[in-house]
C-alpha cells in the first residue's frame, strides 16, 4: 500500500479538528497513538514500514524530504507533530539523521502550530547521586545526547515542548528484568563514585506512563510553549534496592558487584532525576516505580520470560 491510499480527503481546514501526528509509531509512539484516538482526537501516526491506514498510521522515513511532503500533502494542515521515534539503536549518524535532521524537516515542510520533542535525560551528566531537576545543567557528555541538545534547542526555538524522557519499560521491555533473570545484572559499586554500595540510581518511566504524559501535555501544550519537562516515575531506585524488590518478589541472590560499563549507549550516570515539575500540574504515574509495575503489571514479567525463553542462550 501507498503511503496516502484510501485516505479520505482533508476537506476545508478550517472546518476540521485540530490533526495530531506521532511520528515513531513504536513502543512508546503506538501507546501514545491509541491513547490519542482512544479520546476522539484526529491523530494519526508516521513509521518506518508498511501503512495501516484502518489504525491511522502512515509509511514514511522523516528524514526523506520526499516523503514527508507526501505526508503534507495527504493529509492537510498538521496543527500538532510529537516526535518519539527512536533511532532504531543506531549511533551517531543515525542520532544526527533521526533527531536533528528530522526535527528541521518536519518544522519546515509540515509547519504544524505546535511541536513535542521527546528526548532523553541522557543530557544530564551528573554522576554524584543528586536530585536533577529540569534547571540542573545539561550539557550531554556524549557525541549522542549533544545532538539531542540541539534538536531541544531548534524545538525550544520554534517555540515547542521538551520533554527528557527516562529510560522506558513495559511489557516487552526491560533491560534490568532481562538480565536479572538470566543471571547477567551486576551492581555498580566501584569506578567514577566512592562508596558507591548500593549501585548507581536508577530512572525509569513504564511505557504506559510516558504515553499518559505526553497525552496530558498535548491536552495542555498551549500552556507549555518553551518548556522543557523531566519524565520519569515518582521513585528513582538504586541497583540494590531494585535487586532486592525482585528477590522478594521472584526468589534469587544479589547480583556481582564490579566496575561500571562505561560503553552504556546512555553514558553512565549516578543522579536522581525529579519529574516534580510535570506532576505538579497533575500528572501521576500509575505505577511509581518499577516494583510496583513488577507487581501490578501482569503484562511485564511473563513477556520478559517469554523473551528469554525464545531465545536461550542470549543475554
Amino acid at each position: 500500500m501507498k503511503i496516502g491510499d484510501n485516505l479520505k480527503p482533508c476537506g476545508d481546514p478550517s472546518l476540521l479538528p485540530p490533526r495530531l501526528l506521532v511520528v515513531g509509531v513504536g513502543f512508546l509512539g503506538l501507546k501514545l497513538l491509541e491513547l490519542l484516538q482512544e479520546r476522539k482526537d484526529d491523530a494519526w501516526g508516521l513509521r518506518r514500514g508498511n501503512s495501516n491506514i484502518a489504525r491511522q498510521i502512515l509509511a514514511c522515513d522523516i528524514t526523506r524530504p520526499a516523503d514527508l511532503s507526501n505526508i503534507a500533502s495527504q493529509l492537510g494542515k498538521i496543527d500538532t507533530v510529537v516526535h518519539c521515534a527512536s533511532s532504531g539503536r543506531g549511533g551517531v549518524e543515525a542520532y544526527q539523521k533521526v533527531f536533528l535532521e528530522g526535527t528541521n524537516l518536519l518544522l519546515k515542510i509540515l509547519n504544524p502550530d505546535k511541536f513535542l520533542f521527546v528526548s532523553s535525560t541522557s543530557v544530564y551528566p551528573q554522576v554524584d547521586g543528586s536530585e536533577v531537576t529540569e534547571e540542573s545543567e545539561a550539557i550531554g557528555t556524549r557525541e549522542t545526547s549533544k545532538i539531542l541538545l540541539e534538536a531541544e534547542h531548534v524545538v525550544l526555538e520554534h517555540g515547542g515542548t521538551v520533554v527528557r524522557c527516562a529510560g522506558i519499560y513495559g511489557p516487552g521491555r526491560s533491560v534490568i528484568l532481562k538480565r536479572f533473570l538470566t543471571g547477567d545484572a551486576q551492581i555498580d559499586s566501584r569506578g567514577l563514585v566512592e562508596n558507591l554500595k548500593n549501585g548507581r540510581l536508577l530512572n525509569q518511566i513504564h511505557r504506559d506512563d510516558a504515553a499518559s504524559a505526553l497525552a496530558f501535555l498535548l491536552k495542555n501544550q498551549s500552556q507549555f510553549e518553551r518548556e522543557i519537562f523531566n519524565l520519569s516515575d515518582a521513585h528513582p531506585m538504586t541497583q540494590v534496592e531494585v535487586y532486592r524488590g525482585l528477590i522478594k518478589q521472584l526468589g534469587g541472590e544479589l547480583p556481582r558487584k564490579d566496575e561500571p560499563d562505561m560503553k552504556r549507549k546512555r553514558a553512565w550516570t549516578h543522579k536522581a532525576v525529579s519529574s516534580a515539575k510535570l506532576q505538579s500540574l497533575g500528572w501521576k504515574p500509575l505505577y511509581p516505580d518499577f516494583l510496583a509495575a513488577l507487581e501490578n503489571d501482569e503484562r511485564l514479567l511473563p513477556s520478559i520470560q517469554k523473551q528469554i525463553a525464545l531465545s536461550p542462550g542470549v543475554k
